[in-house]
């Protein structure tokens, strides 16, 4: 299909004769071509993602909630409590549900 666009737009095959397009050198440049056709493609299509904005922060349900009764009134962006959120996940801040072994230890002094 490639081939018959090319001759449509008059390329041509450079004038070699049907022995020689079936020669292994012939095959081989025809391989080497495609495959370089189409890393080329594959970059040319993936230089767009290069220009993409950082990755945007998705909260659950019960992280919005929190957010809009306590932080959200009090001035808090939401980079801030993503930013907080994400160092709390370290176990400074236990999640609803979760035990924290430093809490466990403080309860039994």
């Amino acid at each position: 299909m490639i081939e018959r666009g090319a001759t449509r737009i008059g390329l041509n095959n450079g004038g070699l004769t049907p022995s020689q397009l079936n020669g292994s050198t012939a095959k081989f440049v025809q391989l080497f071509s495609k495959m370089l056709g189409i890393s080329l493609g594959c970059f040319a299509g993936m230089l767009p993602l290069v220009f993409l904005s950082p990755p945007k922060v998705e909260f659950t349900y019960e992280d919005l909630q929190v957010y809009n009764a306590t932080f959200g009134p009090n001035g808090v962006t939401t980079q801030q409590f993503a930013d907080m959120m994400e160092s709390a996940a370290g176990g400074a801040v236990p999640r609803p549900g979760t035990s924290s072994p430093r809490l466990a230890r403080r309860a039994r002094w």
